[in-house]
Parts: C-alpha cells; sequence; structure tokens
C-alpha cells in the first residue's frame, strides 16, 4: 500500500521531551488576487454591516463587489516554531495551518501545559517533528492590505510556497524530511484541502480537522460569531480597518465551543489572546472546495459533532442514508484517497484542541499517521 511506502516508520515509546525553536521564513510569492470595491469596514458597526452582507440568502457579496483581478508579487515573511524529539528528528515532519482569528498557539496552547497541547502529543509521545506557522496576517507574521492583498489566494500560495521549502531543507535551521504530513484547522483545513487539489505531490498525508464540504453552518457561523472590528479589543488595537476578530466571549463560545464540553477559563484565554483575519480571506473563501482531488494519500476528515460552522450544530443529519455523517462528503471529493477515514468527535465543538474532548481528537489524528497502527487493516 501506498500508505506504508510513504509514512512514518516509527514506534511510539521512549520518546524524549521535545525541543523547539522560532523560526522565521521568508517567502517569494506570486499569486491572483481579487479587486474589490470595498473599503475596509472600519467600526464594528461597518463590520457587522460586511457580514450580514455575506451571510444573506440569494446573494453572492463576493460577486456584487468583484470588480476584477491582479496579479500580485512580493516577498512576505512568516513566523512559525519547529519542534522536534529530543533524540532529533524522524522521517516525517507534520506541518500545522491553524483557523481564522487563531494563530499557530493553536496547536500548543499553553492553558494548562501542557493539556492542550497537539505539538506535545505529537512530538513527545509519538515522535514527530512539527512545523507550525502563523497565516499572513495572523499572530508573528507579516500584515498586508485586508481587502486587496490578504485573500486565498496569498495564503494558498504560501502553504505551497512553505511546503517546497520545508520539503528541499531550505528553512534555516529546519531539516530536510523525507515525508511532509499537512494537518490542517478549519480555513487551515480548507488550504490544506486546496494543496492536494493544486499540487498533490506536495503532501504525503492530509489531515483535515474542524472541516466538512456541506455549507449547512455556512451563515450560522458567519452570523453566530459576532464578528466585530479587530481593532475594537484591545488586545488587538494595533490591527487597522478591515481585520476581524469576534467581538465578545459569546461569539467564540458559539463559533468554536459545544455546551459542556469546555472549561470556561479556556473560553476566556481563548477570547483574550485570539488573533485577527482579513476581510478578504472571507471575500475569496474556499474557492477549490467544489473542485474533485487528484490526491490519491492518506486522508483523514475529523470534526466535532456540534461543530457549527461546518456541520450546522449536527454532523449526524446529513438528509443521505448512505452517508454517516457530513464528513463522508469529502470522500466523493477525494475519490482517490488511499485510505480515506473519517472521525466525528463525540460531543466536541470546532476547537478541538481546547475542549474536554481533546485527548480523542489527538489521539485519534496520531494514531491514523502511525502505519504499525492500520496494518492489520
Amino acid at each position: 500500500m501506498k500508505w506504508h511506502r510513504h509514512l512514518l516508520d516509527l514506534g511510539i515509546s521512549g520518546v524524549a521531551a521535545r525541543r523547539c525553536q522560532n523560526v522565521s521564513v521568508s517567502l517569494d510569492l506570486s499569486f491572483r488576487n481579487a479587486v474589490f470595491d470595498l473599503d475596509p469596514p472600519a467600526s464594528t458597526v461597518e463590520m457587522t454591516n460586511f457580514f450580514l452582507n455575506l451571510a444573506r440568502q440569494g446573494h453572492n457579496y463576493s460577486s456584487e463587489v468583484l470588480t476584477g483581478y491582479a496579479t500580485i508579487s512580493g516577498t512576505s515573511q512568516i513566523a512559525a516554531t519547529f519542534c522536534t524529539p529530543g533524540q532529533g528528528p524522524g522521517k516525517t515532519l507534520q506541518l500545522l495551518t491553524h483557523g481564522l482569528t487563531l494563530d499557530k498557539s493553536y496547536w500548543d496552547i499553553p492553558f494548562h501545559s501542557p493539556n492542550y497541547s497537539y505539538v506535545a502529543a505529537a512530538v513527545d509521545q509519538y515522535g514527530y517533528s512539527t512545523f507550525a506557522w502563523d497565516l499572513l496576517g495572523a499572530g508573528g507574521s507579516q500584515r498586508g492590505d485586508p481587502v486587496d492583498e490578504l485573500q486565498y489566494n496569498l495564503q494558498s500560495a504560501a502553504l505551497a510556497k512553505l511546503t517546497a521549502q520545508l520539503r528541499a531543507g531550505a528553512v534555516r535551521g529546519v531539516p530536510r524530511f523525507a515525508r511532509v504530513a499537512h494537518v490542517g484547522h478549519s480555513y487551515g483545513a480548507i488550504q490544506t484541502y486546496t494543496l492536494g487539489v493544486r499540487r498533490p505531490a506536495a503532501s504525503d498525508a492530509l489531515v483535515l480537522t474542524g472541516f466538512s464540504h456541506s455549507p449547512v453552518g455556512f451563515a450560522p457561523f458567519l452570523l453566530g460569531g459576532n464578528f466585530g472590528a479587530a481593532d475594537a479589543l484591545p488586545q488587538l488595537a494595533d490591527y487597522r480597518a478591515g481585520y476581524f476578530a469576534n467581538s465578545g466571549e459569546a461569539g467564540v463560545q458559539t463559533g468554536f465551543f459545544a455546551p459542556g464540553n469546555f472549561d470556561t477559563a479556556m473560553l476566556r484565554y481563548i477570547f483574550e489572546t485570539m488573533s485577527a483575519a482579513a476581510v478578504g480571506e472571507m471575500l475569496t473563501l474556499g474557492p477549490d472546495l467544489a473542485v474533485i482531488s487528484p490526491f490519491d494519500g492518506p486522508v483523514l476528515v475529523i470534526t466535532g459533532q456540534r461543530d457549527v460552522g461546518f456541520c450546522g450544530g449536527d454532523c449526524s443529519i446529513t438528509g443521505d442514508p448512505s452517508l454517516s455523517s457530513l464528513l463522508d462528503i469529502t470522500k466523493s471529493m477525494i475519490p482517490n484517497a488511499n485510505p480515506f477515514q473519517s472521525f466525528v468527535v463525540p460531543n466536541a465543538g470546532h476547537l478541538l484542541t481546547a475542549e474536554f474532548t481533546h485527548p480523542l481528537a489527538f489521539k485519534a489524528i496520531l494514531d491514523f499517521l502511525v502505519p504499525e497502527r492500520r496494518r492489520s487493516e
């Protein structure tokens, strides 16, 4: 099987504590962006109007404000954290991509550290190396114009170029790995899916977390998140107009957490440490989700049962008796995946690393990526 030829060969015992270092990577990018007739929303009222327009049924707001396209080229700086087992890197690197209004700390949440750390589980328990990066505009990565520059194709180009540089051993301080597995969350999962569509040879495995191909939760997510101007929040005051974030804890809870499955102190922590995202990203969201992917490696889709944005609050209601969950729609979109698995995390919401059920999610992802656990299947 391709799985056994291309993924990690390692045991999961006797792994020493991880070593981590922060790195900065320059990416020379060229991408085709949309040009919109839209002034950056400069207040929470204007940002709310933006999301009301975006969620309006029967309308395509992106098309309504689109005026053309332009090719943009330049160099962008991203911030990242590379972690490896104490005894040295293995053969496979996990490239971790976070979702909107988050940053790379999503994968290594310091709240009650290391209890909520996916990186700690992957590196210390399973012996993987990890490379978590901040999307452009988020965390410590370079920011840009939130309408005309920070769009989906920019982030897609960045992920593709970053992958190529990691595969070539061209990122300072990071050795060359034989294999790269991509793990994305939410918007990061959409970007990971796009990588499989546009550059299927770039990855040895795709793990799509907090994700589905169903549009049922899009409008509830847009409106329930209570998004406002990022610079209206003290912790994000240095962002310019056109960047958004959840205006309060209620919006974070609605979009990220399932009832009864989170620590209220964690909810406050996520709200107080969130990053921001750009309206241009929302206007250009997921153009490749309707494209059949040629990717033929291992694919796992894992999402919380109560995920609002990707399942409308219940992944089990499919309207199709042939589907065990909404996650299985992705199987028809990646027909050559070998193998394909989907897993619904019981009672979980969208933020899989920050809820009480995080150990179950971590185990499902990491067991999937270890071939020894699959040889009897």
